[in-house]
């Protein structure tokens, strides 16, 4: 994977919910709770962070996305 800067990893860009696909809940008020999480029938390890339409989520230890700010 390459690195836009490196201090911080590029953030993977996903898009909107296709509802068809399986996605984990996604949490608009964290709480850090190892799981998977899914995102349009991809899944995601603890940790990870993907970007939606402006929204960064990260995956969390309860295997749902929590909104962490913007992207």
């Amino acid at each position: 994977m390459e690195y836009v800067n490196q201090d911080k990893p590029e953030i993977l860009q996903v898009g909107s919910i296709d509802v068809t696909k399986q996605t984990s809940a996604i949490n608009h008020n964290p709480q850090r709770d190892s799981a998977v999480c899914y995102y349009n029938g991809s899944a995601y390890s603890t940790g990870a962070s993907v970007c939606s339409n402006g929204s960064l989520l990260v995956c969390n230890s309860s295997g749902a996305w929590d909104v962490s700010g913007s992207c």
